[in-house]
């Protein structure tokens, strides 16, 4: 299996293609939400489609990202803390994929009841993919291995 190493004078383990492929692509799933979901197609569809107003779509992002703002510093300590942090990763994917997929099964309110969980389980899940990148590559290729992520992305 091909690796990238990180140089002779390195003390850590070569960091594997495999690893690294699948940090960048979940950075593109990121971006593919990020832009789909919270910043292009949601609103309009909120607005255009189901009678809402910016200000219903904007409040409900308000909302999950004030979630986020006080219970992020718990994520961050768990995610310290834990002996893995692919299972809290996979967690929140899975809840955030979920309520994305029933998007629009209900009305305007429960579409953005099931967004600002959604966009909840998506930020938390960056505290946990964030903390991964140095599981991914060594101090020497860590820019490197970001870059693709983000370039991907």
């Amino acid at each position: 299996m091909p690796s990238y190493s990180a140089g002779p004078a390195s003390h850590q383990s070569p960091v594997s293609v495999p690893s690294v492929a699948g940090w960048a692509l979940y950075d593109l799933g990121n971006a593919l939400f990020s832009f789909n979901v919270i910043s292009l197609y949601l609103p309009l569809w909120v607005v255009n489609d189901m009678g809402g107003r910016d200000s219903d779509y904007g409040l409900a992002n308000s909302l999950s990202m004030g979630l986020i703002f006080l219970t992020a510093p718990l994520i961050g300590a768990l995610s310290d803390q834990a002996s893995g942090r692919k299972p809290y990763l996979v967690v929140t994917t899975l809840i955030c994929v979920g309520f994305t997929a029933v998007l629009g099964l209900g009305g305007l309110f429960i579409t953005l009841v099931l967004f600002v969980i959604a966009n909840y389980c998506y930020q938390a899940g960056l505290i946990f993919y964030d903390a991964l990148l140095p599981v991914v590559s060594t101090p020497e290729n860590r820019g490197r291995i970001g870059g693709i992520g983000i370039g991907l992305g």
